[in-house]
């Protein structure tokens, strides 16, 4: 009995490491998006309409302003009052809402709203063998608390794979 205890307490722990490799991945398909996590502190950014927003792909903003809440990969400057618009907690990668190359990143959990939802951001990042490492186009907020942002990278590129019957152990 004891011994199947020790069996059961040992797959549920690899069973954890595993899922948590898996949340915490940075892959869809053929797409890694891994080479657009940024380790220091220059941040993606863009400001629009007096908003500025800094924003890490597959990593937190380590920002002293957005650090009320752990993990943010999605901070938000209107006017002085900062907000997490997304935890890496809350990361899900996927495919483009339109198809094409490139991948969606997905980070919930932020701030609640005036109107008690949390925050999300969607960043759907598109292939482009020329924009380096990575490039915000654009954000909008549409509808209200959902923060959708479009990007370039070559990151967001598919990973070729030059024998797809090749199987690694």
């Amino acid at each position: 009995f004891l011994a199947a205890m020790k069996v059961s307490a040992v797959t549920l722990l690899l069973l954890g490491l595993v899922a948590f490799v898996f949340a915490s991945s940075c892959t869809y398909g053929d797409y890694d998006l891994s080479g657009m996590t940024i380790k220091g502190s220059n941040y993606y950014s863009i400001a629009m309409d007096g908003v500025s927003y800094q924003l890490n792909i597959c990593g937190a903003v380590n920002t002293a302003n957005c650090s009320s809440v752990p993990g943010t990969a999605v901070c938000q400057n209107a006017n002085g009052f900062y907000y997490s618009l997304g935890t890496t907690t809350q990361q899900t990668v996927g495919p483009l809402p339109t198809g094409g190359y490139g991948a969606s990143v997905t980070y919930g959990n932020g701030l609640y709203c005036a109107n008690g939802v949390p925050r999300v951001s969607k960043i759907n990042v598109y292939c482009d063998i020329y924009a380096g490492q990575g490039k915000i186009l654009s954000v909008v907020e549409n509808p209200s608390c959902v923060y959708n942002f479009n990007m370039t990278s070559i990151f967001a590129c598919p990973v070729y794979n030059p024998n797809p019957n090749f199987q690694q152990l």
